[in-house]
Formats: structure tokens, sequence, C-alpha cells
């Protein structure tokens, strides 16, 4: 097996190699800009542990980009509400690895999302003040 990945990867540029090891060179998720064409938000236990009463709010995304649909769900507290945020057939842009998707037009907007966490913080914030994430502006 691992003679079969070496006979693979002759050939790629040592960058190549590197993405090709991650594997993010053949991954599925992508960076890409699109129109939100739905959020939901259920506030519910969680599903895989049936023995906890914890409750999560789950946040389910659904981003056109051309003629595909891609869904995302973001799971998180109870507390947490993106609906008021985010407005349906605005355009947003979903970053390879992360669930929550970034405004595009955040002009109007008093806080800016952290697509990290989840988490609210003030427009002139840099970092999260909760992960320590960088906010996109």
């Amino acid at each position: 097996m691992r003679d079969a990945k070496n006979n693979i990867e002759t050939g790629f540029s040592a960058r190549a190699k590197t993405y090709f090891k991650k594997g993010s060179l053949f991954s599925k998720d992508k960076t890409f800009d699109g129109e939100l064409k739905s959020l939901r938000r259920v506030v519910r236990k969680n599903a895989e542990d049936s023995e906890s009463r914890k409750h999560y709010s789950y946040h389910t995304f659904v981003i056109k980009k051309g003629s595909r649909e891609m869904t995302y769900v973001f799971k998180g507290h109870p507390e947490m509400d993106f609906t008021q945020y985010f407005k349906k057939g605005e355009l947003v842009r979903h970053h390879a690895g992360y669930e929550i998707p970034e405004k595009y037009d955040k002009t109007e907007d008093d806080e800016i999302l952290c697509i990290i966490c989840g988490e609210f913080s003030p427009v002139d914030k840099n970092q999260c003040p909760y992960c320590g994430g960088v906010l996109l502006k």
C-alpha cells in the first residue's frame, strides 16, 4: 500500500505532495462563493448520544453555486441563533473546513460572526475574543 502511494506521488511538485498527504488536493470541500438559499435552526438533543440531556442548536445552511446546492450543518450551544444575521438570497462565501459561511456584505452590521466558533464580535475587533480566530471582514 505504501508503495502505491509513493508511485502516485511521483511526478508531483513538492507543494503538491504536501497537499496530497493532507488530502486537500482531492478534497470535495472547497472554498466557493454562492447564494444562501435557506437557513434553518433546530434546537434538540444530540442524536449521537441518546443518554445526554444536553441540547444543541443546529443551523443548516443551503448554499447554491451555479446548479449545485451544498448543505452544511453547524452544531453549537442552544442560545446561538444566526437567523437574524443571514438573509435568504444574499451572497456568502463558504470556506473549506468550516460550516458557517462568511457574509459578503457586512457594511450594515454592528457585529461580525466568527465562522470558527459561531460567536458574534464587535466590528472594530480583528480577532475573536472567544476562540482567538481571525475575524473575516
